[in-house]
């Protein structure tokens, strides 16, 4: 009996922490990835499959137009770094995207 309101417990916990750790997720991750799917649609092979190093999405503020800034990590020290915006509708734009040495700030 014992052993069963300890698993009933701890099924509580890991559910809760579960629902806690999926709210903890960077406010605008969803943008990134658009403007990601956009400019790969895009630019295609250029941009590769590279992973997102860097973004400025927890600063963004939904309804409120916004310049997206996302930073793939290409080959070596070369990041690619994606320029979008985000319209008051939370509509995604690629813009276009960069060559440096640094992630876009």
């Amino acid at each position: 009996m014992k052993s069963t309101k300890l698993a009933v417990a701890a099924g509580f916990l890991f559910a809760a922490l579960g629902g806690y750790a999926g709210a903890q997720e960077p406010h605008g991750q969803e943008l990134v990835q658009q403007c990601v799917d956009l400019a790969k649609t895009r630019e295609g092979a250029s941009l590769g499959t590279h992973l997102v190093d860097a973004n400025n999405a927890e600063r963004y503020v939904e309804g409120q137009p916004f310049e997206l800034k996302v930073a793939l990590q290409g080959h070596g020290n070369t990041f690619y770094n994606l320029h979008c915006t985000v319209a008051a509708d939370g509509e995604v734009s690629f813009n276009g995207y960069a060559e440096a040495g640094v992630p876009a700030d």
